[in-house]
């Protein structure tokens, strides 16, 4: 007769020993990344030509990680470029990124890693994108989300706002601060899965929650670890 203790116990300690192998794998790779060295961004001088201009890039890094391409597409006073590339420098270094800003869709082209969408619908409306704009991930808000993504051909969806419904949305709201809510799994450009969490972030002042929003998205989707995002 089978001796089913012995078969159970031997199944237990095997399937044991492979999650302890597992999760000492996890946080080895952690502290890899966490002691890995970060490229130097540098900024570049603006372009005079129809294409939105280059505004800063990185130098890369040892590693010869791949360079990410990043369009945002927003009013022209570029609050949110400019934000970005302020948290992005005040680091000292980030994942080696090209990025353009744009007021109209019909201004960007070619193929992007990131495409952030800090307009309306409306505003999209008015200016239809150009035949040959694809982006990997599309990075948009939730109410203009049907009428802008079936005209950007985009690998990946990602919706932000105050919905239920959207992706990433803030929880809470205070003057000073408020709680980003990641309500399914996010999966950044270097193919990191970030797990549903809430992320205490500071508003900082001339700044609404949106701006926030969409800034610690973009962030988050670039590979930078929520618990950097002091934004």
């Amino acid at each position: 007769m089978p001796d089913y203790e012995k078969m159970y116990k031997t199944l237990f300690k095997a399937v044991t020993d492979a999650i302890n192998i597992l999760q000492e794998a996890q946080e080895e790779a952690e502290e890899q990344y966490i002691e890995a060295e970060l490229p130097v961004v540098k900024i570049l001088p603006c372009i005079n030509r129809p294409n939105p201009p280059t505004l800063f890039q990185s130098t890369g890094d040892k590693r010869g990680e791949c360079m990410y391409r990043v369009a945002i597409l927003e009013p022209p006073d570029g609050k949110i470029t400019a934000m970005l590339c302020d948290r992005l420098l005040a680091w000292g270094g980030s994942p080696s990124v090209v990025l353009r800003q744009a007021s109209q869709l019909s201004d960007l082209g070619g193929a992007y890693d990131l495409l952030v969408v800090f307009a309306s619908a409306s505003d999209c409306a008015t200016s239809p994108p150009s035949s040959d704009l694809s982006c990997h991930v599309l990075l948009l808000p939730g109410e203009a989300q049907e009428a802008i993504w079936k005209q950007i051909p985009s690998g990946c969806v990602v919706s932000f706002g105050l919905s239920p419904k959207d992706s990433i949305t803030v929880s809470s709201i205070e003057p000073s601060s408020a709680v980003l809510a990641l309500q399914r799994e996010l999966v950044t450009l270097g193919g990191r899965v970030i797990e549903q969490q809430e992320i205490p972030l500071s508003i900082p002042k001339a700044t609404s929650a949106r701006d926030v929003t969409v800034l610690a998205s973009g962030l988050l989707l670039l590979g930078i670890p929520p618990e950097r995002l002091a934004v």
